[in-house]
């Protein structure tokens, strides 16, 4: 890089190559280039640069694969959905006196919060058992992950508005599409992990079945999805624990 660069758009590349060289210099993946400019004035003060500069042997997706490993984005995953978890219990109502019948009078409340909940802990579980498995990532797996997330991050928002308007059509349905929704990017992010992990016969053979695990998962949500619109607004949620129900006996069956 030329000395004769603007001082402002030379102090961002130096910092870029900084940030880069110390990451590539602890792993030996590069060689030694001495940058030509000693020091830099910006804004009247002099600072000097002292800076060995690399030099780059593989691409740019070759250094974010080596950025991002699997141990980041688990703990990335379990974090969010932590936040998750305990933000649903703000969404609880509290009870209009001190008596039995005031928190009986939330019995509503409480079983979205329990129901979103341990749909959201069984969520989890399968995730940690997954990755367990999981040699490699790359970006599908990471973005799949990502909007796997995105769509849980609802959940409290949706368990609150079914805990407030537990009948109505519009806010079961909503809640539902929800659970669907992130019930398919789980799906998804099963099958792209396969990609990366070609090479991983226990992965592959867990993936398909959790895969197949699924399908009818989805079905009996997809079911109370309509009967929620179309008949008993509530059929949204006995679905969903329906489904977990299907799910978890069909888990303990394969592991006996």
């Amino acid at each position: 890089m030329p000395c004769g660069t603007s001082r402002g758009s030379e102090l961002i590349i130096l910092k870029g190559i900084i940030s880069y060289a110390s990451y590539y210099e602890k792993r030996n993946h590069c060689r030694k280039l001495q940058h030509p400019c000693g020091s830099i004035r910006i804004h009247n003060c002099s600072f000097a640069v002292i800076l060995n500069t690399t030099v780059f042997h593989r691409s740019h997706s070759s250094y974010y694969k080596a950025l991002m490993k699997k141990e980041r984005l688990i703990a990335f995953t379990d974090a969010v959905l932590a936040i998750i978890m305990t933000i649903l219990v703000l969404e609880l109502d509290r009870p209009a006196s001190p008596t039995i019948q005031a928190f009986l009078a939330l019995k509503q409340n409480y079983f979205a919060y329990f129901l979103s909940f341990f749909w959201l802990g069984s969520l989890w579980i399968a995730l940690n058992g997954i990755w367990e498995l999981v040699v490699r990532i790359n970006n599908k797996v990471v973005w799949w992950n990502l909007t796997l997330l995105f769509l849980a991050s609802f959940m409290p928002y949706a368990t609150g508005l079914v805990s407030t308007y537990f009948m109505s059509r519009t806010v079961q349905a909503f809640y539902g599409l929800i659970v669907i929704l992130t019930t398919l990017c789980n799906w998804m992010l099963h099958k792209v992990l396969d990609q990366p992990n070609a090479d991983q016969p226990e992965l592959l053979n867990e993936t398909a079945a959790y895969r197949k695990l699924l399908l009818p998962d989805i079905a009996i949500k997809c079911v109370g999805l309509v009967l929620a619109i179309l008949v008993y607004p509530p059929a949204m949620m006995i679905a969903v624990l329906l489904a977990a129900v299907v799910i978890i006996s069909a888990r303990i069956r394969m592991n006996s």
